[in-house]
């Protein structure tokens, strides 16, 4: 079992951190909202702004009512909707959450002439792929999740026409960092250590792209500074890590009372991998929090990275 490092201010900011972090910039005198503030991105991205000198209004209501987004803004984060564990055993709500709120949210941002920056995934474009992903790639949403981000995505564009300050879409691969839910992976592992209970991991042969939630935070903030028009960005490291590895790198950190087993499944969709060539050259954007860095952040060894 892990021991719990309880201290997790983020006035403990390594060296490697980029400088636009704690930049107000273009964000300066806007109203600024979010959506799912309470989540795993959200709660960051809430914090980051407040360190930016911010004040983000938390639009804490149902996403799938209107009057959520009554509030007065100029720029909207829309985060709130459902993971894919979600989908499992209550499909339709998770759905609704996803489609209805996104509607909801470009109606606002068409109200209110407000920018808008949307989260959504990778798992819209077609798997398998031999080459990493570019936003040009083939979509073909592979679950209902993915189906319901999409959905979300045409809402985005649509929203788009006639805004003054714009829409951004982030197709987000593997977030992942201290706090994450249980319903995902790493945050199932790391709940596996620090609780003493042995981790199943089906699928250690799968490749997948995992990017730090502060580089994630980065690219919203950068997303919601740029222009007008309907933009969409691919946000992961741009490298794949086998999610055995990963695995055995949290296991290594424990002190050696937990089991993780594996079994033999056979990933179909291959290695999935970020492009991000042009979040580079249009938003400027680079990832900066290397994979082990981020994994002892994950499992609490070092303090949360802002």
């Amino acid at each position: 079992m892990i021991p719990r490092n309880t201290d997790h201010s983020s006035a403990h900011e390594p060296e490697w951190h980029s400088t636009h972090r704690h930049n107000p910039s273009k964000l300066s005198g806007l109203r600024i909202a979010v959506t799912g503030a309470r989540g795993f991105i959200g709660s960051r991205l809430v914090t980051r702004l407040s360190a930016m000198g911010l004040t983000p209004e938390v639009l804490s209501g149902d996403v799938r009512a209107q009057e959520t987004f009554a509030q007065p803004f100029d720029v909207l984060f829309h985060l709130a909707g459902s993971v894919p564990a979600d989908f499992v055993n209550e499909a339709p709500a998770a759905r609704a959450s996803n489609e209805e709120g996104t509607a909801n949210a470009a109606e606002a941002c068409q109200r209110q002439d407000a920018a808008l920056v949307y989260a959504s995934s990778s798992g819209v474009y077609a798997l398998p792929s031999d080459e990493p992903l570019p936003e040009t790639a083939d979509i073909s949403p592979g679950s209902e999740y993915a189906e319901s981000k999409l959905a979300g995505e045409y809402m985005c564009r649509m929203a788009a026409t006639g805004l003054s300050r714009g829409v951004t879409v982030l197709r987000l691969f593997n977030p992942y960092g201290f706090g994450q839910s249980e319903k995902l992976l790493i945050g199932y592992i790391t709940a596996c250590l620090h609780s003493g209970k042995p981790a199943r991991i089906r699928t250690p042969d799968a490749q997948r792209d995992f990017v730090h939630v502060s580089d994630v935070i980065d690219a919203l903030i950068l997303g919601a500074e740029g222009g007008r028009g309907f933009r969409v960005y691919n946000i992961g490291s741009g490298r794949a890590a086998k999610v055995g590895q990963v695995a055995d790198h949290l296991l290594a950190r424990a002190d050696g009372s937990n089991r993780i087993g594996y079994g033999d499944g056979i990933d179909l969709l291959g290695p999935v991998v970020a492009d991000i060539s042009l979040a580079r050259k249009e938003l400027g954007w680079e990832p900066q929090v290397e994979l082990q860095t981020g994994l002892d952040e994950a499992v609490g060894l070092i303090p949360v990275i802002g």
